[in-house]
């Protein structure tokens, strides 16, 4: 058995204790089994699980981890296990089995992703390794999954709620909050992103150049992108518009001429002004990702950091406190808890636009809705993504204790990786 030792937690990445003529095999280094074409992925390999992780398990609340990028093939998901040892006092990590994922042979080098088509078979697969080691369900407290997509990420879990209903999943922290944003535009802001598209069709100027927005890709992947844009356009508006109004080309007319229609706009300016505002903090959870070790602590706070910004955006004092104590979603379409629409947090320039622009009572009371509905859009979305409220303090403690095994276990395998 080799083990690894970092801060208070122990990585096991082979069984000493794995019974002699297990049916296994390697491919390419990696385990690997029989290829069943019916399902997107399957068990790497058949093994006799040690006795004394069944007896730990069934005597201890565990989590179960679900790594899509450690294996260095980039064409598995590697399964771990982590609980609390009580007689050591550390942390243990231990692969229970690797998921190999059958794709066609053209993407064999790219990064595996499930799909919505496949997640429910992946779940299946994932409580096929639990119950084939043996490991009691009702103990499985924790599912972390690192999956880009929210949806596939719901999915598996909606599964493994199926068997039990007290699962905490404290994945995807990062892709729901991506998921919020492109929610909210998309439900209210479409205008918004579809002239931020059209200008992207044309050489960007100066002002815009040094982002890397894609028209071709979601905004959950890359929110943080066309957050840059907005805020940008938000800041030089008046440039783009010259820019725009002197450009001078022979193709893409009438994309051209949209472009000037909606910038000369004052509603749509207005837009750009109070998402420019009320994205930053999205943003900043971004930036908080790319300049740091993956932190699961740090994802819950700044995702709680959001929630709490958001709510106060449109909810009245106490009512925020109480949104944020209670997550209760009900409390997004109450007219008593919810502020005045005049009353509505929408930014100190916002604020100072709509008593210069010149609008008309029902484009005035359109904006402040619109802002309203896009903050209950994401906030809906961000309280789903955050472990719900948990019920004991036996409970409670250990939430905590696996959010603590989560972020050492991430810290251990960052470190790994650099070795």
């Amino acid at each position: 058995m080799s083990a690894m030792n970092g801060r208070d937690i122990i990585l096991i990445s082979d069984p000493e204790d794995k019974p002699q003529g297990a049916n296994a095999s390697t491919e390419n280094g990696h385990p690997t089994g029989t290829t069943n074409t019916s399902r997107p992925t399957t068990p790497a390999t058949t093994e006799v699980y040690p006795r004394t992780l069944k007896e730990v398990c069934s005597q201890t609340p565990y989590c179960l981890y679900a790594d899509m990028g450690l294996e260095l093939d980039n064409t598995t998901c590697a399964v771990l296990i982590g609980y609390f040892d009580y007689r050591t006092g550390v942390s243990v990590v231990r692969r229970l089995n690797t998921l190999r994922i059958n794709q066609p042979s053209s993407e064999a080098k790219t990064k595996p992703i499930i799909t919505k088509h496949t997640a429910n078979s992946a779940a299946d697969l994932l409580i096929d390794l639990l119950k084939t080691a043996a490991l009691p369900l009702d103990n499985l407290k924790v599912f972390y999954c690192n999956l880009p997509d929210p949806e596939v990420n719901r999915m598996i879990v909606a599964k493994l709620k199926e068997l039990n209903p007290h699962l905490v999943s404290v994945g995807g922290l990062a892709c729901m909050v991506g998921g919020a944003c492109q929610m909210g535009l998309l439900e209210y802001y479409s205008h918004v992103v579809e002239l931020i598209n059209d200008i992207h069709f044309f050489e960007l100027p100066e002002c815009l150049d040094n982002t890397n927005y894609n028209v071709m890709l979601p905004i959950t992947i890359q929110y943080t992108e066309i957050i840059m844009v907005i805020q940008n356009m938000s800041s030089n508006w008046l440039k783009v518009e010259k820019y725009f109004k002197e450009l001078r080309l022979d193709v893409g007319l009438s994309r051209l001429q949209r472009i000037r229609d909606q910038m000369e706009k004052p509603k749509v300016r207005l837009d750009f002004i109070f998402l420019a505002q009320a994205l930053g903090t999205f943003r900043s959870f971004q930036d908080l990702q790319q300049n740091t070790e993956r932190d699961m602590v740090l994802e819950l706070q700044m995702t709680a950091l959001l929630v709490n910004v958001c709510a106060s955006s449109i909810f009245t004092p106490t009512a925020r406190d109480e949104f944020v104590r209670k997550r209760d979603l009900e409390m997004l379409q109450s007219e008593k808890d919810l502020l005045p629409l005049a009353s509505i947090n929408v930014g100190l320039r916002a604020r100072r636009s709509l008593s210069i622009v010149v609008l008309g009572e029902e484009e005035r009371s359109d904006f402040l809705r619109k802002a309203q509905r896009f903050y209950q859009t994401t906030l809906k979305i961000l309280v789903e993504s955050l472990p719900g409220q948990l019920n004991t303090q036996t409970t409670s403690l250990v939430f905590h204790l696996f959010i603590h095994f989560i972020t050492s276990f991430i810290y251990l395998c960052n470190k790994s990786k650099h070795h």
